[in-house]
């Protein structure tokens, strides 16, 4: 976490003693006051009247970040920035908020132009490091935080700063070692107490990371954001002990923080969230959230839903529709709204994840998972033609790594010439199952090892999943990491071999506990991924043979 951010009032000089300046005035001295909610009524009636007023904008942007309406100041910001491209603290704002809603790309383009202008400004420097880590960009990040470093030295965020950095690049010693000098700068400061608990969930030091955490919470007002925020990051110490009810509990305070690991999307609805109570009479929304993977793991527990409720609507990425409304006949299946809500076909609601607390609170409520996704008949007959010539010999699909790579994902991921070994299998055929552009990475690894690695130009892995689940269904073996195709493999019941560092989702178990079809190598803390192929390809070559 790193917090910086400028929030005082903003005045452009205006006729002396006028009612406009005496109105702002009170405004801005209502912020002083941290009276927000105040202040923004004064500078709405305001803008009313005259809705173009620099300074009120400004003030009523300042005020909606203060209260934590980041849509609303990154609307008003942007604003006030088209009709004053040039105007710096536009910029400066414009970066804030864009940050504080996820538009990380946007945000980094803002506080750059805006630090041609202002280079020695420290915080944006701060920002602007945030912006660049939450958008993968760290190494830009780590330049950005030593630039800050540069102009603060003896300034405690400057370390909480470098050490976030330095953590988002897996330097977990280093960054240690620079949390600990903010603190002896600032002791007690609650944002370098809760990045030093999150490098031991990290480094997989759990209990010692609840431990942080519980500290953290006692010094916070219970139930305020700051506490929320706290809990949700704690959650994952707790899921990967094994601790279920209270790991789920804090999970669900997932879509308050604004950070690479928060839930999303964030709607807003006006009915109730279910929380498991009688809802037989009832019409259920359950909508997805995070990424497709997420969306293939947490559907895992629709049929349990569908059987409390009078009827269940499903909203999912578009490309997903199809594919869950044939799983789910009896359901209402549609592209997830977000846009304006309205509630016409269903009475409560709960993001996919939540349904955690209500189904997967116990270790033997994951024996109730059934293969769920069925894939359209008339394209397994299509695959099964085209993959005919390559029968008697055993199909294997193969993804080795997500669509976004970066330090942290790395590590759980192999490239292709580390699977050289069954790659190179006798009696097997290779099926491309990874999706973006990896041409390169294939036609290497074919002229290296002498190898074919079957796949199509005509069938689109990433936005057709009709085609992936149909072509999926005819492979004897599918290996991959975690990603969007594991996911999907364990929804359609299918063998595969999982591969990667463990994981808070693992729930504390030796295997993954989401999909029994599926088989997970795990090295040990500090060991190499690498040194998990012998065992992977022993596995294959006993299982291909029965």
């Amino acid at each position: 976490m790193r917090q910086n951010i400028k929030r005082g009032g903003i005045q452009r000089q205006m006729k002396l003693g006028s009612p406009l300046e005496l109105a702002c005035q009170k405004g801005v001295n209502l912020m002083d006051q941290k009276r927000y909610e105040d202040a923004q009524l004064i500078f709405k009636t305001i803008l009313c009247e005259n809705p173009t007023h620099y300074a009120v904008q400004m003030n009523q942007g300042v005020c909606f970040l203060a209260t934590q309406q980041y849509d609303k100041a990154a609307e008003i910001f942007h604003a006030v920035h088209a009709a004053s491209p040039k105007d710096l603290k536009a910029l400066y704002y414009c970066g804030v908020s864009f940050e504080k809603i996820g538009a990380f790309e946007l945000a980094c383009q803002f506080l750059e132009r805006y630090l041609k202008e202002k280079p020695h400004d420290f915080s944006s420097w701060v920002m602007l490091g945030s912006a660049s880590s939450k958008n993968g960009k760290h190494s830009d990040a780590l330049k950005y935080a030593m630039k800050a470093l540069s102009l603060e030295p003896t300034r405690a965020l400057s370390y909480n700063n470098l050490g976030a950095t330095l953590m988002d690049l897996e330097l977990f010693e280093e960054a240690k070692t620079a949390f600990e000098t903010s603190l002896a700068l600032e002791p007690g400061n609650l944002d370098t107490m809760s990045n030093l608990a999150s490098i031991e969930t990290r480094n997989e030091n759990y209990h010692v990371a609840i431990d942080r955490y519980e500290e953290l919470l006692s010094l916070h007002t219970k139930d305020s954001v700051a506490y929320k925020s706290v809990a949700y990051s704690s959650s994952f110490a707790h899921l990967a002990t094994g601790q279920l009810q209270i790991g789920w509990q804090r999970y669900d305070n997932g879509f308050i923080p604004i950070h690479d690991s928060a839930r999303t999307p964030r709607r807003k609805f006006d009915i109730p969230q279910w929380d498991g109570d009688d809802i037989k009479n009832k019409r259920l929304l359950v909508w997805g959230e995070q990424g497709l993977g997420d969306e293939f793991w947490f559907f895992s527990m629709l049929k349990e839903a569908q059987q409390c409720c009078a009827s269940l609507v499903i909203e999912c990425q578009p490309r997903l529709v199809t594919l869950l409304q044939r799983s789910f006949p009896d359901a209402t299946v549609r592209a997830s709204q977000l846009g304006p809500l309205t509630s016409v076909d269903y009475e409560v609601q709960i993001p996919a994840a939540s349904m955690c607390r209500i189904f997967r609170s116990h270790m033997e409520d994951f024996t109730k998972f059934e293969p769920y996704i069925q894939p359209d008949p008339e394209l397994i007959l299509q695959f099964s033609e085209r993959l005919q010539a390559l029968r008697p010999k055993r199909l294997v699909g193969i993804c080795w790594r997500s669509g976004k790579v970066n330090a942290q994902r790395l590590k759980h991921y192999l490239s292709l010439s580390d699977l050289a070994p069954i790659l190179c299998m006798e009696n097997i055929e290779i099926v491309n199952l990874q999706y973006g552009d990896c041409e390169q990475e294939i036609v290497a690894a074919e002229q290296a090892l002498n190898i074919k690695i079957h796949r199509w130009a005509d069938v689109d892995l990433t936005n057709n999943q009709e085609q992936l689940a149909a072509l999926m269904s005819h492979m004897d073996m599918i290996l991959s990491p975690s990603t969007a195709v594991m996911q999907l493999a364990g929804a359609m019941g299918l063998p595969t071999v999982m591969f990667g560092r463990r994981q808070w989702h693992y729930l504390g178990q030796p295997q993954t506990p989401w999909f029994e079809t599926i088989c997970s190598f795990t090295p040990p803390t500090g060991e190499p991924l690498q040194d998990q192929v012998p065992h992977m390809l022993a596995h294959l070559k006993e299982f291909l043979s029965v």
